[in-house]
């Protein structure tokens, strides 16, 4: 019998859907169109420019992007003549400080019982105090943990074990993103700030993942390469779990500033690397000679080949390239039938060649296209907006399962935004005190 859906979650169904993502230095919210089965529909996009608010997807003034949030929000409302308001959103979640740890739990239950849901808490807290004393801080959190292995009394199996089920010897292997207190904390005191509930939340690598593969390729084993401003993140996924996760505090605005360091503006030598650059010499067409105003002395130029400026390029790329692909090559390569690059850096020419030379493993441009409708603009088939489209697609999935918050009341109380909302709530009074205070 199909369940019925009251006027509250029909009302609920019916708002917009709107995407969040905190980049490197800027922020991008996207609306869309709740239609099921359909492709997107995208409404409206709006972004903030680069901002101090942000560095390295870590939100460091809690005032500011508060009200970002909701001036954003106001715009995006503008645009649809039917909303007066757009209440609520969905985040994607990431961050240099990101980083996965894998951890096994054990339990004798003494004789064979059905596993009962005090049990599989209790050795998910276990693993969580695991990895706090792994890693020796109390400024790291877990802010998403998934069980993806599961042991009974030696039988290997990927489902949690059913109440049919009795077991003796457990043990479950868990995956876990883990991250500083602080992206999580600076977040949700943002959001607290702007007025605007937060429907759900997923990590960012989650986000690529659901817009750029399919179920095969993640069963079967892929990654992502996230080429952000100024981050860089490798992400892989075997059997539809994250096997690795790692991010490198480099990106392309280094790139950027590596091509100032000859002498020229920072707005110069973006559009230098936009127009002319090149991801390695052999990838230029032709050499070419090239004049840029100079910065430091009036009234002349800097000159430069354009082989010499993809020379430049090179090198950065290498320093951030060459870590995450050693791991890739020396120890997931049989796990990888293919690459997807994503992020602004994808837009870099020649970018897919490069990388290509360094690995075995099969390299594709990623592309969320064919989520989106016949009318979506061109600019928003860009690499840089994947991550939005994929938490459009985890939140039209939240939607149609009725995980929202709206409609059923507080979500579920594990999960890792509600603690940080009540961390937020003891401390709300410092938070407002001082509106001039950069959290």
């Amino acid at each position: 019998m199909k369940k019925k859906t009251t006027k509250r979650q029909s009302d609920a169904l019916s708002e917009p859907l709107v995407a969040f993502d905190f980049g490197s230095y800027d922020i991008k919210a996207m609306a869309a169109e709740y239609n099921p089965d359909e492709p997107l529909h995208i409404l409206g996009v709006e972004r903030t420019d680069r901002h101090h608010s942000i560095r390295n997807g870590i939100i460091n003034d809690t005032s500011e992007t508060g009200f970002n949030i909701r001036n954003m929000l106001i715009k995006l409302s503008n645009r649809l003549s039917s909303i007066s308001e757009l209440p609520s959103a969905f985040v994607s979640l990431g961050g240099k400080s990101m980083q996965l740890a894998r951890i096994p739990a054990k339990r004798n239950l003494g004789r064979r019982l059905t596993v009962s849901k005090a049990v599989m808490e209790g050795m998910e807290n276990e693993c969580k105090e695991k990895i706090r004393l792994a890693y020796q801080s109390k400024d790291l959190e877990v802010i998403d943990i998934k069980p993806y292995e599961f042991i009974l009394d030696g039988e290997l199996q990927y489902e949690a074990p059913t109440k049919e089920q009795k077991v003796q010897n457990l043990e479950i292997h868990y995956v876990a993103f883990v991250a500083n207190t602080a992206i999580n904390y600076n977040l949700m005191a943002s959001f607290a700030r702007s007025g605007v509930v937060i429907e759900n939340m997923w990590i960012r690598p989650l986000a690529h993942l659901t817009a750029l593969t399919t179920d095969e390729e993640q069963s079967l084993g892929c990654a992502i390469l996230d080429l952000g401003d100024q981050t860089t993140t490798l992400s892989i996924v075997k059997d539809h779990h994250f096997i690795y996760s790692k991010v490198i505090p480099i990106g392309a605005d280094n790139i950027t500033r590596d091509i100032q360091q000859q002498g020229i503006s920072m707005e110069n030598a973006r559009k230098l690397k936009h127009l002319y650059g090149y991801a390695e010499e052999k990838a230029v067409p032709k050499n070419q000679n090239i004049s840029i105003p100079s910065e430091q002395e009036p009234k002349t130029y800097v000159k430069m080949t354009t082989t010499f400026l993809a020379m430049i390029i090179r090198s950065r790329l290498n320093e951030i390239i060459t870590p995450l692909f050693n791991d890739l090559n020396n120890r997931f390569k049989d796990d990888v039938t293919k690459l997807y690059i994503t992020g602004g850096g994808a837009m870099l020419k020649g970018i897919k060649e490069y990388l290509q030379s360094l690995t075995e493993v099969e390299v594709e441009y990623g592309s969320h296209a064919d989520w989106l409708d016949e009318q979506t603009p061109k600019e928003y088939y860009a690499p840089e907006y994947s991550a939005l489209v994929g938490t459009l697609i985890l939140a039209d999935e939240s939607r149609q399962s009725g995980n929202n918050p709206k409609q059923q009341g507080p979500i579920k109380a594990d999960s890792f935004w509600i603690r940080m909302k009540e961390k937020i709530e003891r401390k709300v009074v410092t938070l407002f005190d001082d509106e001039t205070t950069n959290n």
